[in-house]
């Protein structure tokens, strides 16, 4: 594990496309993603979450658009309408994690995806949203069979966002469903609505610096740093 982060790290053009999911997608820096972005995983040790990650995780293999994600289908053919004309869209990064008893829920479905252009010339968390949705429908035939909606797992899509502008710095925002009563009466249960969650991790290493996560990803990416002083911090930092 430790030889693949110091082979990629001394590889050029480190924030782009195939170098960034390649580190990204290594179970320690996973780890580190998960217990800083998730409550699920905030009191749980980075080994400890490594051994929930469920298999190797995929790069670049599963389709997002409509029609084109499900790839094992428990019965019966696709029904999700196709795009004709549409070019191939992928997720960077998708696995399964499991969660810890207490959570209540079995295992959930994590996309990461590295996002070097901060200005694409759309809204990242628009963006962000369309994946979740996504990762949520797309389990219909593979991790639930209509009409049983309870097992639907939950989606979470976390967002690695180089280069962000001066005025927002090294900042980490979040969005999911919130259960809000215009007339109360309704019961509480989170496990029913609490199914999608996006994380926006935004990437500055010019801009001050106070979040073990933002340190660990700036040391990564950052072009500011030789290899040899990337992987020393990894090493006596982070124990990696």
């Amino acid at each position: 594990m430790q030889t693949d982060i110091a082979k990629e790290l001394a590889q050029a053009k480190l924030t782009y496309d195939t170098m960034a999911k390649r580190i990204l997608s290594n179970k320690v820096i996973l780890a580190w993603i998960l217990k800083s972005v998730m409550p699920e995983y905030a009191d749980i040790e980075i080994n400890t979450i490594q051994n929930y990650i469920e298999n190797d995780p995929e790069i670049s293999s599963v389709s997002v658009l409509p029609g084109k994600t499900n790839t094992g289908k428990i019965q019966g053919d696709a029904t999700e309408d196709k795009i004709p004309g549409e070019g191939n869209i992928y997720f960077d990064i998708r696995f399964h994690a499991r969660l810890p008893k207490e959570s209540g829920t079995a295992d959930i479905i994590i996309n990461i995806e590295a996002q070097k252009n901060f200005h694409p010339g759309y809204s990242l968390v628009t963006r962000g949203i369309f994946y979740c949705a996504r990762l949520l429908s797309s389990q219909a035939g593979i991790d639930f069979v209509i009409p049983k909606y309870d097992d639907i797992k939950k989606v979470v899509s976390i967002w690695v966002c180089m280069d962000a502008p001066d005025y927002m710095g090294n900042a980490i925002t979040s969005y999911q469903l919130n259960k809000k009563d215009l007339v109360p009466g309704y019961p509480d249960k989170p496990e029913e609505y609490d199914k999608i969650s996006l994380v926006m991790i935004c990437l500055n290493d010019k801009c001050e610096n106070k979040l073990e996560i933002t340190n660990l990803l700036n040391t990564i990416f950052t072009n500011q740093k030789s290899y040899q002083e990337k992987r020393k911090k990894l090493e006596t930092e982070f124990q990696i």
